[in-house]
């Protein structure tokens, strides 16, 4: 591992990631009835309120960033080259507050700015199985294809075959390189598990980011250079579509 400063940084990578997002990437119109089916991050369309929480989309996206920045600080190694302080991140952020999506961001951000990429989006052991592609994998392609900056690149690497920087995995074998990966909705230190994240031992400035639940934030604490990132949905939930509109109105419990 390389030896590094004691100095962390600002995070000018946290700053170059949500640039990049702000400059690049179009997401789905789920919520609004716009015109177009896919919009830019930085559309003054995503700044409309819900008509009952009050919060628009830019404002959990706001509130997404201050939670990630402390996630991605970094330090200086001896030869000066920036890198991350933590190299697992974990989410455990409450439903409808952009825990996957934001997973499947800073693995397409690492594959699109980073020099030789080997990224794998893994699946739990009990929800794998063959030939079965994983929504957050077929998240990320779906990014890909509707955001006009990164459609040229997509091409060029033929998507559909499989040749990106960005594979699903499938199947338990070792694997050597890997520079990131993201498991969705991660319960336990599986074999699968461990066989993916040794895989990236020893590689300079290798991330990791995964979603948890909330009763597995104290064991992934413990993990050694990890970030665990604890998501409030009174303070960020943004669309009343996210709540539970069964059982406790979850609007009423936290008084939006």
């Amino acid at each position: 591992m390389n030896n590094t400063t004691d100095t962390k940084r600002a995070g000018s990578l946290a700053i170059q990631f949500f640039k990049w997002v702000e400059n690049n990437i179009y997401f789905p119109n789920t919520y609004f009835p716009f015109k177009k089916s896919w919009i830019p991050v930085n559309s003054k369309e995503y700044e409309t309120p819900d008509p009952e929480t009050g919060r628009s989309f830019r404002d959990m996206w706001e509130a997404q960033k201050k939670m990630l920045r402390p996630a991605l600080e970094t330090r200086l190694d001896d030869d000066g080259r920036e890198m991350f302080l933590y190299k697992n991140i974990y989410l455990s952020w409450s439903r409808g507050q952009g825990g996957t999506t934001m997973a499947t961001l800073l693995m397409l951000w690492k594959a699109f700015n980073f020099e030789d990429q080997y990224i794998l989006f893994c699946d739990n052991d009990a929800l794998s199985t063959d030939h079965h592609e994983s929504y957050h994998f077929a998240l990320a392609k779906r990014i890909i294809k509707n955001s006009p900056n990164l459609v040229p690149w997509a091409v060029v690497c033929r998507l559909d075959r499989r040749c990106l920087p960005i594979q699903q995995l499938e199947s338990d074998s070792m694997r050597s390189g890997v520079t990131g990966y993201f498991f969705d909705n991660l319960q336990e230190f599986s074999n699968r598990f461990n066989l993916v994240n040794s895989s990236m031992k020893n590689v300079f400035n290798a991330l990791s980011v995964s979603t948890i639940p909330e009763n597995m934030v104290k064991s992934f604490a413990k993990h050694p250079y990890s970030f665990v990132s604890v998501g409030d949905i009174y303070d960020y939930q943004w669309n009343s579509n996210g709540f539970q509109k069964e059982g406790i109105n979850e609007r009423n419990k936290y008084k939006l």
